[in-house]
């Protein structure tokens, strides 16, 4: 179910009041015409939660690109794959080892964000 889908049927289940789920649910006082107060707000929270999400996945996906614009191999996730680590970007575009990703990488043309550091548990060792 889409947001839209979810919100779409808030919506129409908004105007049954008076049911049995409303009796003493401590709301009631607010529904008048305009439908169940509990359902309004939660459709209003959802489309919050809705423009907050995509605000903030649309700040990742530019992050991501002035990252990748950076051209720097040790943001990439293929940064791993052979023993360049510690080589400079141009070395890691040279890369000739078999199977790497890096090999005829140029402008950071095979460049994959490798993504947010994995959190340690609590009580994991490092």
């Amino acid at each position: 179910m889409t947001t839209n889908d979810l919100l779409e049927a808030l919506a129409r289940l908004r105007v049954e009041t008076g049911s049995l789920a409303c009796l003493g649910c401590g709301r009631e006082h607010n529904c008048s015409t305009k439908g169940c107060r509990i359902l309004r707000e939660a459709a209003d929270l959802i489309r919050q939660l809705a423009a907050e999400n995509a605000k903030a996945e649309a700040e990742r996906d530019a992050l991501i690109e002035q990252i990748k614009e950076r051209h720097d191999c040790r943001d990439c996730k293929h940064n791993d794959f052979c023993d360049f680590d510690s080589y400079t970007f141009l070395d890691c575009m040279n890369c000739v080892q078999e199977g790497c990703p890096c090999d005829g990488c140029f402008d950071s043309s095979r460049w994959e964000w490798r993504g947010l550091p994995e959190v340690k548990e609590e009580g994991e060792k490092a």
